[in-house]
């Protein structure tokens, strides 16, 4: 029986700010899966559109939960119904669930594949009950789950106890994401730092659980020739007197808005390292991004970094998870590292991490699990045809 190419859905914006998931869904189109578009999660457009597609691609669950109908939104802005709004917080999340489990339960019944690229096991700002029980229910569901390392993928086994095939997908790099950077010497310029001034950087969204405060500290704890410049938008859930305290210091320059693709890339390429002390995390593009410009990285000694950055110390160097006098003292050797061997390694490790290499994996499990069902369902066809010749 011959196969067709495999049709994806997504929950995600492949269209975000976040240029992974546009790589992810290139790479896989030159292996016969096509992203044909996004799923609405009800039980009528799942019924209408179900011969549309194979399989169903979940990223950052927790988002499904946030959504509001169009209605709860149009009823907010009439005079006195703000409370509608504020019920529908409340209210939506469960309902949201209902609505996923009933959506992949149809979803398996008809045969499609359910994929879940685990980002994060558990969501960045804490888990609630209702968070946890939405990870377990798409895990229960799950054919395939894709994590972007081995420490993830015994985690999730652990806790999901699972029966679906997990892949270990490494993080891929972000070669030709990004528009070519300004001049150094202009955006440092710029940004009011001189040439000869070590710059150090976090770039993204401001949230706690990446340790900008720990950052802070160090680079305070260091001579007065080491800046840190902190870059993106602010999570609602940051504290605003850790901003304050950022921008009261003549060591740190603070752009508190979202960057701009040009921005991220001349930032990146502006600075001698980039700083990474998280307090948790599963995977991180971050870390991608800072090696695909050529930058070293000083990271907190989480598994996902020591695993990536194993075998590559002119790359990196890491430091004792939430130990902010550690990382000031780790900072110091690692810009002793010549930026022209940092850069060298950096490059080097990115380079390993191509998205033609780092996909195959993925594409070759779906496809071999899309090929399994369309033998499944040529048989049952086949079988339902010879019944009715017999009749």
């Amino acid at each position: 029986m011959e196969h067709r190419n495999l049709r994806l859905i997504t929950n995600a914006n492949v269209r975000s700010a976040n240029p992974y998931l546009s790589l992810f869904y290139r790479a896989l189109s030159n292996h016969d899966v096509r992203l044909v578009g996004n799923m609405k999660l009800s039980r009528s457009w799942l019924r209408k559109n179900i011969d549309s597609f194979d399989a169903v691609h979940f990223h950052w669950p927790e988002g499904l939960l946030t959504h509001r109908p169009g209605w709860v939104r149009s009823l907010q802005r009439l005079p006195g119904c703000w409370r509608c709004g504020e019920a529908s917080k409340w209210l939506s999340p469960p309902f949201r669930l209902l609505q996923l489990r009933e959506f992949l339960r149809l979803a398996r019944n008809h045969g499609k594949q359910v994929v879940w690229t685990i980002h994060n096991i558990t969501p960045h700002e804490g888990e609630s009950p209702i968070q946890r029980r939405t990870f377990e229910c798409l895990a229960s569901y799950a054919t395939l789950l894709i994590c972007h390392d081995g420490a993830t993928a015994r985690e999730c086994r652990e806790r999901f106890q699972t029966e679906a095939q997990i892949v270990v997908m490494p993080h891929g790099n972000y070669d030709g994401a990004y528009p070519p950077p300004r001049s150094r010497e202009l955006v440092r310029r710029e940004l009011g730092v001189a040439e000869d001034i070590p710059l150090l950087a976090c770039l993204g969204n401001l949230r706690h659980y990446k340790g900008i405060d720990l950052a802070c500290r160090a680079v305070e704890c260091l001579p007065s020739n080491v800046h840190l410049l902190i870059a993106g938008k602010r999570h609602p859930q940051f504290s605003a007197g850790c901003l304050h305290s950022m921008a009261g210091s003549p060591q740190i320059t603070l752009v508190e808005r979202s960057l701009t693709e040009q921005e991220f890339a001349d930032y990146a390429n502006a600075s001698d390292g980039i700083l990474l002390p998280y307090r948790s995390v599963t995977g991180s593009g971050a870390l991608l991004a800072a090696l695909t410009f050529g930058r070293g990285v000083i990271a907190s000694d989480l598994p996902y970094f020591k695993e990536l950055l194993s075998g590559a110390p002119d790359a990196g160097k890491l430091f004792r998870v939430g130990d902010a006098a550690e990382l000031a003292s780790v900072i110091p050797e690692y810009l002793a590292i010549p930026a022209a061997i940092r850069g060298s390694a950096a490059r080097a490790l990115a380079e390993q991490y191509d998205w033609k290499r780092v996909i195959r994996p993925v594409a070759m499990a779906l496809g071999e699990r899309h090929a399994a069902t369309s033998v499944r369902l040529g048989n049952a066809t086949h079988a339902e045809l010879s019944g009715e010749s017999r009749t």
